[in-house]
């Protein structure tokens, strides 16, 4: 990067501090990991939605928590309503499963059902 001067070009301004990641790939990196976000919160607000209810209860008494609590609520029986909690309770309940067992069980238990 040439820093003689006092003026940069454009080219200069957008290279990164790391040249193995190439001009303009943390702009990229940053874009992938907003739609990640995006993804994993369309996805909890959809299937989790009971765990956003219990968060919303423990949040300080304020006239917006109110509101917020009695959407959140509605939002969560509507989620019911359509059968998409189940989803999200089936995989806690397999990974309850899964967890009481020790690691060489899980491995045998999953070997098995690979098996047949």
């Amino acid at each position: 990067m040439n820093t003689d001067k006092q003026t940069l070009t454009p080219s200069q301004l957008t290279e990164t501090a790391l040249p193995i990641m190439g001009i303009n790939m943390h702009v990229i990196a940053l874009h992938k990991l907003s739609y990640m976000i995006i993804i994993a919160m369309l996805v909890t607000l959809i299937f989790s939605s009971g765990a956003l209810v219990i968060w919303v209860e423990k949040l300080p008494f304020h006239p917006v928590t109110e509101t917020l609590l009695e959407t959140v609520q509605w939002w969560h029986g509507l989620m019911e309503q359509n059968g998409l909690t189940i989803v999200f309770d089936k995989l806690r309940e397999a990974f309850r499963f899964f967890q009481s067992y020790n690691s060489y069980e899980s491995y045998s238990l999953i070997m098995d059902s690979v098996d047949r």
